[in-house]
């Protein structure tokens, strides 16, 4: 079986256009290639008529409903939904992206009305046989998190959860800045005598010195998680989608907690992890024979085409009520002077009875042209340009032997 992997689509605009013209070339970059195609999908799927969501993940996405069908067209089966956008227009569109993906045959996991349906598997089948897509995310919007049902209490919609509690040792100094600050912060006196200050959600941090200790990964969390393949495993291969904005000491590294986490699924029975949601391209590694994607970089980036935006974006953006949806879209979120976020890589993972045979690495840049229809299609990368990634991809990965032929990477493992 033949699963090919591609990491943050931002789909803003229908690609039936871009395919017609030739500005997207889906077999060059393995689209539909292999037995199972799958991506993070970045975006929601519906034709406005209901309110933004009260959080959301950075820039209010949407894609039209009738744009889902030109991705099963393109190629693709399944996608990942465990996302810092799944609930930028609130429940309602989370709801319309699925009824719009399901009506034309693209499956979807990490999103569920309660708790227990967003960590539920997602299937597909093919002549090679069935896989199974489980997907989760640890960068959570305030609210995003579904949760369980409790007495007469129904569970909330929302995505499958990955929390985590990083910790930090500060010098006495600095620490007690982070009292203050914290103090000003939570508009309450935090005693001097304060050995541990939890600055947010996801960050404690104690007085003292030396390195600091690992991350705390969500019990409830992982548990879920990790039985929710094992369960998975049982029917067949488990591709397992990690959606993370957080990083090591350099943007290209994974957070400890991700590497942690990663392992885990592999121990309970994933073939394959990967991740996605820094925007640029990180390693790889293989565990117990599994490979571990830390991040494929960005596939499709249409972040500037949204073709409305909500009063929450514009006021973020400290602009006029006169201001356009573009002038809103490019002071919200720039992301055009940093090329590592026009880029990615495709990995086409063959398996053969539960184990990888090789893994084929097709490198592409997106376009950065001012044209709106084009911007942000990914584009097959040629020459020192494709060898270039691919190199910087083997040098951020761990005990990985890259061969390049036609500017395509190959791992063979047999």
């Amino acid at each position: 079986m033949r699963i090919t992997l591609f990491g943050d689509a931002l789909l803003t605009s229908g690609l039936a256009d871009a395919v017609a013209a030739g500005d997207l070339a889906a077999e060059e970059l393995n689209i539909g290639t292999g037995d199972v195609t799958v991506c993070n999908l970045e975006t929601l799927f519906h034709d406005y008529g209901m309110p933004a969501g009260a959080a959301k993940g950075g820039m209010y996405l949407r894609c039209p409903t009738a744009a889902a069908a030109d991705l099963k067209a393109v190629g693709f089966d399944m996608v990942a939904r465990a996302n810092n956008h799944a609930l930028d227009y609130g429940v309602p569109g989370m709801l319309t992206t699925t009824a719009s993906l399901e009506a034309v045959g693209i499956a979807s996991a990490g999103v569920g009305l309660t708790y227990e349906q967003a960590f539920a598997p997602a299937m597909a089948t093919c002549g090679a046989g069935s896989v199974s897509l489980i997907s989760a995310c640890s960068t959570l919007p305030f609210g995003f998190a579904a949760t369980r049902t409790r007495g007469p209490i129904p569970g909330r919609p929302g995505v499958a959860p990955l929390r985590f509690v990083r910790r930090r040792t500060l010098e006495p100094q600095i620490f007690a800045g982070a009292r203050i600050a914290a103090s000003l912060m939570y508009d309450t006196e935090i005693p001097a005598e304060a050995q541990r200050i939890r600055l947010s959600e996801n960050l404690l941090v104690t007085v003292g010195s030396g390195p600091d200790p690992d991350s705390l990964i969500d019990a409830e969390d992982i548990g879920m998680l990790t039985g929710a393949v094992a369960a998975a495993a049982e029917h067949g291969d488990v591709i397992v989608s990690l959606h993370s904005h957080e990083s090591g000491p350099r943007s290209c590294d994974p957070a400890d907690f991700f590497v942690e986490t990663s392992r885990l699924l592999v121990d309970a029975g994933a073939r394959i992890v990967f991740g996605h949601g820094p925007h640029v391209v990180r390693g790889m590694e293989f565990y117990r024979g599994a490979p571990i994607f830390y991040s494929l970089g960005n596939f499709i980036f249409q972040y500037h085409a949204v073709s409305a935006l909500p009063d929450d974006a514009r006021r973020e953006a400290r602009l006029p009520v006169t201001a356009t949806d573009s002038q809103i879209a490019e002071r919200g979120l720039d992301f055009s002077g940093d090329p590592m976020f026009w880029e990615g890589i495709s990995a086409q993972v063959d398996l053969a009875a539960g184990r990888v045979r090789s893994i084929e690495l097709v490198p592409f840049r997106l376009r950065t042209d001012a044209d709106p229809a084009t911007r942000g299609l990914p584009v097959r990368a040629r020459g020192a340009a494709a060898a270039d990634l691919l190199r910087r991809f083997e040098s951020l990965s761990t005990g990985v032997e890259l061969r390049i032929h036609g500017d395509v990477g190959r791992i063979e493992l047999v």
